[in-house]
């Protein structure tokens, strides 16, 4: 008995090889510098309805703890860990902004028929790489000082409980 031969597959765009993780792996990379962006907005959009309003912030696990157990406001939660999401935040929005001002810097400067030494793209790219922390950093220092509060209480009117 004869089989039929399978289609010769002809060749153009519609029939290209999917390679599948590729795939996976780009879709996850779109989300998550998405998400970080998104992430870092809103959290400036955060910061700033709490410095014009004149709250402060804090982000503990044991605010949760202290609300669970209507213990409140909360006198626990040794530090506020909102440092490292607002570091991650920042250093993200000033990463990407960053590069795409110095890409259009670069783009403005090739339109203009001036073509930059090689030292200078090299001096340059060192700044960034080291300015680029810096920048986040102080950004840090700037909302750590303006927004984040030093200890739970501070969120909220009611003072905290006298010991006795």
């Amino acid at each position: 008995m004869l089989l039929p031969k399978p289609p010769v597959p002809v060749p153009g765009a519609g029939n290209r090889a999917v390679d599948l993780v590729t795939e996976v792996f780009a879709g996850a990379a779109i989300a998550l510098v998405v998400g970080l962006y998104l992430a870092g907005i809103s959290f400036l959009i955060a910061a700033r309805i709490a410095h014009r309003n004149g709250f402060r912030l804090w982000l503990h696990a044991d605010v949760a703890l202290a609300q669970e157990r209507q213990d409140w406001p909360p006198t626990y939660g040794a530090s506020n860990e909102l440092l490292f999401p607002v570091f991650i935040s920042v250093f993200f929005l000033t990463f990407t902004l960053g590069t795409l001002l110095m890409f259009a810097f670069g783009l403005l400067l090739q339109q203009c028929g001036f073509a930059m030494p090689r030292p200078a793209i090299l001096i340059i790219s060192m700044l960034w790489i080291v300015g680029l922390p810096y920048l986040s950093l102080k950004q840090c220092d700037r909302l750590r000082t303006r927004v984040f509060a030093r200890e739970p209480w501070e969120c909220w009117d009611d003072p905290p409980p006298t010991e006795d």
